[in-house]
């Protein structure tokens, strides 16, 4: 219950923050992502898929549901960031199917070089890396902190008392590696989708938008905006519990995942969303060449 506890407020705060963006995108005329209908329709439906997964386990986890096995004890709360942000992605992926080919009858050479590097934008990318970092050096503390306890969900630790005997004291939950050890499995699961994601939105083929090349850099920030959504959240979970649990020096290091998870969860949650804010560009066309002429490219 305590990981829930953490993990409402911020997420919760997330919505919010990502509400008032949206209305001040709308007075402020901010360029939107995947104009297509299609495109849109997917994305929206996957952020609806991926709340109701969200609030569906928060339930079943609130009521001790699965009881047995290795979901149970929060197991299942665990890797549910990266289930949320696999469907984010998998909608994010469906909407560029949508997007239409050129139905203009003049054909385009596209000039600029498309690849990951240039369809990729880089500061999306190294906040994502730098989250990424901050969770395995604390997933790797804490699975080490918890080593002592057999199911390595629980902190135990010994001391000498007033009358010098020897106490042992256990906490529980501890994000030992009955949590880590399935979070990076689904981690490192949802990281190859989020490449192929990327490779997708690259080999896409061209579009009728004339602003092609600034639509996939935008979906590439959206598929950066889930995991680091996802990343956010696990920190939030993770640290979170080791705060609880935990106290004098060694506190830096949860104290520090919590932090970065909780400042994770709302740009997560903008680069989802309104990648538009992220990566600006004119909506003019950029890098193409017309192979008609010019009285027949003007419709």
């Amino acid at each position: 219950m305590s990981s829930i506890v953490l993990v409402l407020p911020p997420l919760i705060g997330a919505a919010l923050l990502v509400l008032v963006l949206a209305v001040l995108a709308g007075r402020l005329g901010a360029q939107r992502t995947g104009t297509h209908p299609g495109a849109l329709a997917a994305r929206w439906a996957g952020i609806l898929a991926a709340g109701a997964l969200l609030g569906v386990v928060l339930a079943l986890t609130g009521r001790g549901i699965p009881a047995t096995g290795r979901l149970a004890y929060g197991g299942l709360l665990s890797i549910t960031p990266c289930l949320v942000a696999a469907l984010l992605i998998l909608a994010v992926i469906l909407g560029e199917q949508t997007m239409p080919a050129p139905r203009a009858r003049h054909r385009y050479g596209l000039l600029a070089h498309r690849s990951v590097s240039t369809m990729v934008p880089r500061l999306p990318l190294v906040a994502v890396l730098g989250v990424l970092l901050v969770l395995l050096v604390h997933g790797i503390w804490a699975t080490a902190a918890a080593s002592g306890c057999a199911d390595g969900r629980c902190l135990e630790r010994s001391g000498v008392d007033a009358e010098g005997n020897l106490v042992t004291s256990v906490s529980s939950p501890f994000p030992g590696a009955w949590y880590t050890v399935p979070t990076a499995l689904a981690l490192a699961v949802l990281l190859l989708l989020a490449a192929l994601a990327i490779v997708v939105i690259v080999r896409r083929r061209p579009s009728d938008d004339p602003a092609d090349a600034l639509l996939r850099r935008r979906c590439a920030t959206s598929v950066l905006g889930a995991v680091l959504l996802a990343l956010g959240m696990t920190l939030v979970g993770h640290a979170g519990a080791a705060v609880l649990r935990i106290d004098g020096p060694e506190s830096l290091i949860p104290w520090t995942g919590a932090v970065v998870g909780l400042v994770s969860l709302p740009w997560g949650a903008v680069m989802l969303v309104f990648p538009g804010l992220v990566v600006r560009g004119a909506a003019a066309p950029a890098g193409r060449d017309r192979t008609a002429e010019p009285a027949q490219a003007r419709r």
